[in-house]
Order: structure tokens, then sequence, then C-alpha cells
């Protein structure tokens, strides 16, 4: 699944395991963790980082786009 990540970014062949906000400590330190290992992509445009796009690949996405947004998108068209 693609998830548009902002700026006309995707999100790749990965599949997204977790949106998250980066309003909490924890989820700061991820981002520090993955920048430390190189396994971060930016998409945000030099925008703020409002959320971060977890993936199957130990890769993190930050993105300026909010999370309730990022969810929409990660279960258009999902049916229960």
């Amino acid at each position: 699944m693609h998830v548009g990540a902002g700026g006309g970014n995707r999100s790749g062949d990965a599949t997204v395991t977790a949106v998250l906000s980066t309003e909490w400590a924890p989820v700061r330190r991820l981002q520090e963790d993955a920048e430390d290992r190189q396994g971060v992509s930016v998409a945000t445009l030099r925008d703020r980082t409002c959320s971060l796009i977890s993936t199957d690949r130990d890769q993190v996405i930050c993105s300026s786009v909010q999370v309730e947004t990022l969810t929409q998108r990660c279960f258009e068209g999902v049916r229960p």
C-alpha cells in the first residue's frame, strides 16, 4: 500500500505498520534512533514534522501531514 506522506511523496512498497504523533517523547526517540542508523526518510518539505510513519522494513518516514489525515489515507477503500 502506498500512502501519501506529504509534498508529493509516497511511502513506497513498504507496508505501513503505524502512524504516530510526534507529541510524545518515545516517538521523538524513535525518530532520533532512525536518524542515527540512517533509516529515516523526510517528506516534510522543511515544514514541521507532525507525524511518523513506521513500516515493516524498519524504516521511519517523517511527515508534515497530520496523524488523522494519514490514518484516513491508509484506510481509504478498506472495508471492515
